[in-house]
C-alpha cells in the first residue's frame, strides 16, 4: 500500500512538471486600446497587444514584441520588436523596429517606433507611441491610449 501511494505521488509530481515549467515561461501580456492617426489622414480606434520579456535581453532594458491594429480592420498594422527602459516612479520609455503599413496604398515596409508610458492605477498605464516608416509608402502613425497589464 505504501509503495502504491508513493508511486502515485511521484507520478503525479512528474506529470505536473511540464505544466509548471510552461506556466513560468509564459510572457506577460499588455492589452492597449486607444486612438491612432496616420499620415494619410486616417484615424481610428486601435488596439495593441504587447508580449513583455520576449526577445534579446540587453542589460538594463526589457525586451517586448508588439502588434498594433485598427479596430476598423482596413489592413493597417505595425509589428515591432522593442527594448524598454523602466525609470523610477514606474514610467517607461523605449524604442523598436519592425514591419508595418500605415499609409495608402497600404504597402508593407520597415518602420521604427518610440514608446512612452506612465502608470495611472495598478495594472493600468497611459501610453503613447510614434511609428515612423523608413520609406515614403510605409507612413507614420501617432497612438495614444490605455494599457492593461494582464
Amino acid at each position: 500500500m505504501k509503495r502504491a501511494l508513493f508511486a502515485s505521488t511521484i507520478l503525479t509530481a512528474l506529470s505536473s512538471l511540464p505544466a509548471i515549467a510552461f506556466a513560468q515561461g509564459i510572457p506577460q501580456i499588455d492589452l492597449s486600446a486607444g486612438y491612432m492617426a496616420t499620415t494619410d489622414r486616417h484615424a481610428a480606434g486601435s488596439g495593441i497587444l504587447t508580449l513583455r520579456d520576449v526577445g534579446v535581453h540587453v542589460p538594463g532594458l526589457h525586451p517586448q514584441a508588439s502588434l498594433a491594429v485598427p479596430f476598423s480592420g482596413d489592413g493597417r498594422y505595425a509589428a515591432t520588436a522593442e527594448e524598454v527602459l523602466h525609470v523610477p516612479g514606474g514610467a517607461y520609455i523605449g524604442a523598436g523596429a519592425g514591419l508595418g503599413r500605415l499609409n495608402q496604398p497600404l504597402q508593407t515596409g520597415m518602420l521604427y517606433d518610440v514608446i512612452g508610458g506612465t502608470p495611472l492605477a495598478p495594472h493600468i498605464d497611459l501610453v503613447g507611441r510614434y511609428y515612423g516608416g523608413l520609406n515614403h509608402y510605409t507612413g507614420q502613425g501617432l497612438y495614444g491610449g490605455l494599457a492593461i497589464r494582464l
